[in-house]
């Protein structure tokens, strides 16, 4: 069994071949390579999506951009969140039931769509 340094079929305890460095690394570059996108801008780009999918009411276009500012400060925004008495939601827009009926009792699906959105971007 070859172990020697420069030798190509080097293999490891197990048996198995190990992949010189070279050609692990250049796996890697493609993906280095792939744009990185910051999450403020994942989390822009959703909410222009969630924006021009539907026609929204006012409050509501209010309150997803809320909900687009609030997920950029704490990476998510659920149910838990909406009802949080130290979150905005809850001080200024009555919690989770008052936002469910804002939404025409689609909250669940819409912040779903925002977190699909967010991780399409």
């Amino acid at each position: 069994m070859p172990t020697a340094p420069g030798d190509s079929a080097l293999t490891t305890r197990c048996g198995e071949p190990d992949l010189p460095v070279g050609r692990t690394v250049s796996g890697v570059e493609g993906i280095a390579r792939e744009p990185r996108v910051a999450y403020e801008q994942r989390v822009e780009r959703a909410l222009q999506r969630i924006l021009a999918s539907r026609s929204w009411s006012k409050p509501q276009r209010d309150w997803l951009r809320r909900i687009a500012n609030q997920t950029k400060a704490i990476t998510i925004v659920d149910r838990e969140a909406l009802d949080d008495d130290a979150l905005l939601f809850r001080r200024e827009g009555g919690g989770c039931p008052r936002l469910n009926r804002l939404f025409g009792c689609e909250l669940d699906g819409v912040l779903q769509q925002f977190q699909r959105e967010v991780w399409a971007a």
